[in-house]
């Protein structure tokens, strides 16, 4: 389950990017929404590429030992 809510998270930042940078490139923007545009893309293929080789189970499961490590005291 913490894989799938990390890649989502990830997707959703990439999202988010895509559409502020489509926002930009309306208003006039064109670097700010190239930008935007290729960071999203990139976090987007980024996300594949590390759930492909089991990268964010690793990441996802030490990260919630840490952060049971900081609540328990």
């Amino acid at each position: 389950m913490a894989n799938k809510v990390s890649a989502s998270a990830l997707l959703s930042i990439a999202v988010a990017l895509i559409t502020m940078g489509m926002n930009f490139l309306q208003g006039g923007q064109l670097l700010p929404g190239v930008v935007c545009i290729v960071a999203g893309f990139g976090l987007i293929w980024a996300t594949i590429a590390l759930y492909e080789k089991g990268l964010v189970d690793r990441v996802a499961g030490r990260v919630s030992e840490e952060l049971k490590k900081r609540s328990e005291g």
